[in-house]
């Protein structure tokens, strides 16, 4: 009785109080890491989530694989300070859509998503000096404090710098600024990026076996990974059916049966409307690994945002999507503080709460927030 007194309370001066307790989405999922990572100042590893405001940081011979909501993928390089400044993603609407990075130092490879497709330089990554407005499907930015480098395999780039002025820069170019001298230059890239050539090569031939096998010799398994979710990710422009996808994965997966299940996760995480078809592929690829390649279909598909209903003022249904684990939609710019769940509960206990009137105060937020 006087837990739920002690609930009543807080619940009601939380509200009283004008304190609109946002549960924060998460904007994403670490699907591999490698090496020395951490989010917030703490070491992290694969399936942590991440969201808007995280700041991401690799050491030496260090990376990390980032699934976002949209289905872009992040491939942050060894030595790279990354925040994810601002995230806002509805699988079904497209206004309002921004994806907003800060690069503070070091490299990340991208490979655009659903948000990139439908709205056009939603994607935006800032520099010390510049601001890179990304149209492309695949490339490759980079910042060492004094010059920045854009590699674009797939699509096209532009970098837009203080002064206003603008780089453009197409697929097979790269462009370079110096803060320094001011100077900038855009020319053919010399040294291509071995993951976006084996993804190309894929493409080229997606059910020869073979051509699979000798694209994806020389790469690490995340590798293998980031490779198949550009050829996902990016069907259209490459030409590519269904079909052609899922023989790829078939293929990619018998060449490399221990990367059976990572494979497969991508796979089905990218496009979870054909998951079955590419678990099925992979399985019968490598039927020693059936019960871990079905296992990560399973969980792959657990990436895309469920669909709610609620109801508009007008009386219509309205529908939107909600991060999976948060159980609830958040605007990252309507007032007051965006919290985690789990920060909701722990503020609550450091005040004297039990832990589970605690959770029930944060299930009720939730509940609250999402009728509104």
């Amino acid at each position: 009785m006087k837990n739920r007194k002690r609930f009543s309370l807080l619940f009601s001066l939380l509200f009283l109080l004008g304190v609109s307790l946002q549960i924060q989405a998460n904007s994403g999922r670490v699907i591999d890491t490698q090496g020395h990572v951490t989010v917030n100042g703490r070491v992290i590893e694969t399936g942590h989530k991440v969201k808007q405001g995280d700041t991401i940081k690799t050491g030496f011979k260090s990376s990390a694989k980032i699934i976002m909501e949209d289905k872009s993928v992040l491939d942050i390089q060894p030595f790279t300070d990354f925040e994810i400044t601002k995230y806002s993603f509805d699988k079904d609407k497209s206004s309002g859509e921004e994806s907003n990075y800060s690069l503070f130092k070091g490299a990340f490879r991208y490979v655009s998503g659903l948000m990139n497709k439908r709205n056009p330089g939603a994607f935006k990554v800032t520099t010390a000096t510049a601001t890179i407005g990304i149209r492309g499907s695949y490339d490759t930015i980079a910042f060492d404090g004094d010059n920045v480098q854009v590699d674009t395999a797939i699509g096209t780039a532009t970098i837009t710098f203080a002064n206003g002025e603008t780089l453009n820069i197409s697929a097979g170019q790269t462009g370079r600024f110096n803060v320094s001298t001011g100077q900038s230059s855009v020319g053919t890239t010399t040294t291509p990026d071995t993951v976006a050539l084996a993804a190309l090569a894929i493409a080229a031939n997606p059910d020869d076996a073979d051509a699979v096998k000798a694209a994806l010799a020389d790469l690490s398994s995340a590798e293998q990974a980031i490779a198949m979710a550009t050829l996902i990710n990016n069907a259209s422009q490459l030409g590519l059916s269904t079909a052609n996808l899922v023989a790829a994965t078939g293929n990619a997966v018998a060449a490399n049966p221990a990367n059976g299940a990572a494979l497969t996760y991508v796979a089905t995480a990218l496009s979870p409307d054909n998951a079955q078809q590419f678990t099925d592929a992979a399985a019968a690829a490598a039927p020693e690994q059936a019960t871990d390649i079905r296992k990560a279909g399973d969980e792959g598909v657990k990436l895309v945002p469920p669909t709610t209903t609620k109801s508009n003022d007008d009386g219509t249904s309205a529908t939107g999507t909600t991060p999976t684990g948060t159980g609830t939609q958040t605007d990252a710019s309507a007032g007051g503080g965006a919290l985690a769940s789990d920060d909701v509960t722990d503020l609550l206990v450091s005040l004297g709460v039990d832990s589970k009137t605690a959770l029930e105060i944060t299930e009720a937020i939730i509940e609250k927030n999402m009728s509104q």
